[in-house]
């Protein structure tokens, strides 16, 4: 089923990336420019032209990280772990890491009190899945390039782990 939902997934950021190029094809258009000039028309303009703006992009990063191995492939064999398959993971996150990043600061910088009230709620909720969404690449990012020195990749590892429970209270 987990390749039925990365077909499905991947074919819907297609689509997705598809729409924002278009839809920043019309906000980009000549006979749109004056809306730019126009008090209030304009601050409406600016949530679109930040919704379209490089979304595009950023669908083409997801499909790049669908495509890209996942950790679920990263199989242990023979007590080793296959730091090269980490490390191709590894490019595909941070670009969509940074591009999500890119995406939020558009959404907020084009936030403004003079929104009607259905897009201001609009791009609040978007901004908040937004700002999901980059959390957990941006954590991903950061904590992949780790993965292979923990792992062993400058020579042996020895860990020790201790695992108290509740039921022994002898701390």
């Amino acid at each position: 089923t987990q390749s039925v939902d990365v077909h499905t997934t991947s074919t819907g950021l297609s689509a997705a990336g598809h729409d924002f190029a278009r839809a920043r094809s019309a906000l980009d258009a000549w006979w749109v420019w004056p809306a730019r000039a126009v008090p209030v028309v304009s601050q409406h303009w600016r949530v679109l032209d930040a919704g379209a703006g490089g979304e595009d992009q950023l669908a083409a990063a997801g499909q790049r990280t669908l495509a890209a191995p996942a950790l679920a492939d990263v199989h242990v064999t023979d007590g080793r772990v296959p730091l090269d398959q980490l490390a191709a993971i590894e490019p595909s996150v941070a670009d969509l890491a940074a591009r999500t990043t890119a995406a939020r600061r558009r959404l907020d910088a084009a936030r403004s009190a003079w929104l009607v009230p259905e897009l201001s709620q609009k791009l609040d909720t978007q901004l908040r899945r937004v700002r999901s969404i980059e959390r957990t690449t941006q954590l991903a990012h950061r904590v992949l390039p780790m993965v292979p020195g923990l792992l062993g990749k400058d020579g042996p590892r020895r860990y020790f782990l201790a695992v108290q429970t509740p039921v022994e209270s002898r701390a």
